[in-house]
């Protein structure tokens, strides 16, 4: 890849880590399909969507939170009716790997799944709140 300057074998071989493919030792086909494979379990799967999405928790004393999420980015939150209320300030766009580990967990699991309900625009959220609750 030549991310390292030198003549000779890459940093990793020397330590026993690099099969050579760096110097000719490993075939480049083998090394790319192994890179291939290694990137593959930490790729971002693609926002299962088409829209941001809510997701109703509720504590013991069962009051209800909502979060809201978009492209696996947590927006904001709120508690109870505070959907009705107009300060709600949803959150810029901000990825952040660990969220999407937690949130791509969350809706691995079927029974999550009644939880989520769909916003088209969360921009429009506000606008949507009757039709959210009586979904």
């Amino acid at each position: 890849m030549g991310l390292e300057k030198t003549q000779n074998a890459c940093f990793g071989y020397r330590l026993g880590r690099c099969s050579g493919a760096c110097i000719g030792k490993e075939n480049f086909l083998k090394y790319n399909l192994r890179v291939i494979q290694a990137f593959s379990k930490s790729k971002i799967k693609i926002w299962p969507f088409d829209g941001a999405i809510v997701i109703e928790e509720k504590d013991e004393d069962s009051k209800n939170e909502y979060f809201v999420i978009d492209r696996w980015c947590f927006l904001g939150n709120f508690q109870g009716n505070d959907f009705y209320k107009p300060e709600l300030n949803l959150k810029d766009y901000n990825f952040d790997l660990d969220t999407y580990k937690i949130i791509s967990q969350f809706l691995r699991n079927p029974k999550n799944l009644k939880k989520v309900k769909l916003i088209k625009n969360y921009k429009s959220l506000q606008k949507q709140k009757d039709n959210f609750f009586s979904a």
